[in-house]
């Protein structure tokens, strides 16, 4: 979806999110599945959905996944003790305190000093293009830690 539009992959992500159950206390992954395209369901056509179902099960995006999860690894992501982390002022958060601790203080960091390596692929927030300091989320979408955690660099991002 993110191909398609970054409005269409933030409104997907929303919907995720937004879930009245967290996409890890599924049991199976045909319960994960379902509930993914449940939402897919709510922002595309059915020609765009059927795509979608497709393209999953040729595995298209599997190599972009694979990478994220590199770049996830190269960061710190199988050393830590947690299941989602943010990169931010040249540290790794896993405790959600510990976030809002650092962006309390944001003025305190030169954010040429911390910059991090973004990439094309990246998905950037949509308020949070003020050339500010970058925060990068790693962890799998739809589980507790991660929404937690998105919630609170939302609404800093959303506060400017």
């Amino acid at each position: 979806m993110s191909a398609e539009s970054s409005d269409l992959f933030w409104s997907y992500f929303d919907g995720i999110t937004s879930l009245k159950f967290s996409l890890s206390d599924l049991e199976t992954d045909k319960q994960v599945y379902d509930a993914c395209i449940g939402v897919a369901s709510t922002l595309l056509v059915p020609a765009q959905l059927r795509m979608a179902k497709l393209a999953l099960s040729m595995h298209l995006t599997s190599p972009t996944v694979r990478m994220f999860d590199q770049i996830a690894t190269q960061n710190g992501a199988k050393v830590l003790d947690c299941d989602s982390f943010v990169s931010i002022a040249s540290k790794k958060i896993c405790d959600n305190d510990g976030l809002r601790d650092i962006l309390k203080s944001i003025q305190q960091y030169n954010a040429e000093e911390h910059k991090l390596e973004t990439y094309l692929l990246d998905h950037s927030y949509p308020s949070s293009d003020n050339k500010s300091l970058t925060a990068i989320l790693y962890g799998e979408l739809g589980t507790k830690d991660f929404i937690a955690k998105h919630k609170i660099l939302a609404g800093d991002a959303d506060k400017g």
